[in-house]
């Protein structure tokens, strides 16, 4: 384990931490903070959802315009997946 200052070194300063690669240790992403999530009953009808107040104003379905409307909260999840994974993993 690697000192959080000092990252050639262990926690304990004992000794440097042996150094690994992408290549051979692959770096592993955890996507968190479900905090707003809702269960649906896939096997009744398609859910729809009225609009709240988001962080990512490129949705189509959270434009000004569509405020009030219902939605299909599945194509948006989607869609804002993709924006987090384009904007935070690949730019």
């Amino acid at each position: 384990m690697y000192h959080p200052v000092n990252d050639d070194k262990t926690y304990d300063h004992s000794g440097r931490v042996k150094h690994l690669t992408r290549t051979t240790r692959p770096v592993r992403y955890y996507l968190i903070d479900f905090g707003i999530s809702r269960m649906y009953d896939l096997s009744g009808p398609q859910p729809l959802e009225s609009l709240f107040i988001a962080g990512d104003k490129s949705i189509p379905e959270f434009r000004p315009e569509y405020f009030g409307i219902p939605y299909d909260p599945f194509p948006t999840d989607v869609c804002c997946s993709g924006n987090v994974v384009r904007g935070d993993f690949l730019m």
